[in-house]
């Protein structure tokens, strides 16, 4: 999503086009998690990738009993859990409702954060008082670091 956000600027991209996908797909994607644990999350422990990784269940059990609501919210933004926290909180039956706001509410969030930064990296190095071999340097350091940090936060 941040590098889609760096090709915005130039008009490669479309900001409406890209935004309501991205956050047409994240709500969906969540949705289809939190339907898949609600029908068949009796069935989902021996399954890849579950199955290969029993830690990130456990890990997601456990984030969604200590946040409950906020858990979904929150979830959107850090890996692992993006994934297993729709999925517990449909295998613990969570209301639709509560559910479906969480889930929108924070795609809207996400999608454009993400966006906007990468955009915000092109508009800064653009910015910039120096020739276009440094701007190539800086933009390319600074998405290096935004990469890593997002890598980071998400090992964690």
């Amino acid at each position: 999503m941040i590098e889609a956000g760096l090709l915005m600027p130039g008009g490669t991209l479309h900001l409406m086009p890209l935004l309501s996908g991205a956050i047409l797909g994240a709500v969906l994607g969540d949705s289809v998690s939190w339907w898949l644990g609600r029908r068949y999350g009796h069935l989902l422990e021996g399954r890849w990738p579950f199955r290969r990784h029993p830690e990130l269940l456990v890990q997601g059990e456990t984030f969604f009993r200590r946040f409950g609501l906020a858990s979904v919210f929150v979830g959107r933004f850090f890996g692992p859990l993006r994934a297993t926290i729709p999925l517990l909180a449909g295998i613990a039956n969570m209301p639709p409702l509560p559910f479906w706001f969480s889930n929108i509410a924070s795609a809207v969030i996400w999608a454009p954060a993400l966006l906007l930064l990468g955009s915000a990296v092109v508009l800064f190095v653009g910015h910039l008082p120096a020739s276009g071999f440094w701007k190539v340097i800086v933009g390319g350091l600074l998405l290096v670091f935004l990469v890593s940090a997002t890598w980071l936060t998400n090992r964690w």
